[in-house]
């Protein structure tokens, strides 16, 4: 029961300074998305996991919507990642 409060309490706070939704993101790297093109629409590329040929981070709502209108493909790994990591500690 203590842990079911604190977990809650824990979320309550998150949703009151949370302004934005992050989510995972798969990036998959070509020629035409590249870690530059990403840094050049002003996106944090200096952490998240890369590979040979995608690059893997949490991504704001506004963020997201700057990849979506220049035309980055990428998957969603994790819609809501506050969510994924409370779920995690309740369990």
């Amino acid at each position: 029961m203590k842990l079911l409060f604190t977990a809650f309490a824990l979320l309550c706070c998150l949703q009151i300074f949370s302004q934005e939704k992050y989510s995972r993101l798969n990036i998959a790297l070509n020629e035409k998305q590249s870690m530059q093109t990403l840094a050049s629409l002003g996106l944090d590329v200096d952490h998240g996991r890369r590979g040979k040929s995608s690059f893997e981070s949490d991504f704001s709502e506004s963020e997201i919507q700057r990849l979506q209108q220049a035309g980055i493909s990428f998957t969603v790994a994790i819609d809501d990642v506050q969510l994924y990591y409370l779920n995690r500690m309740v369990q």
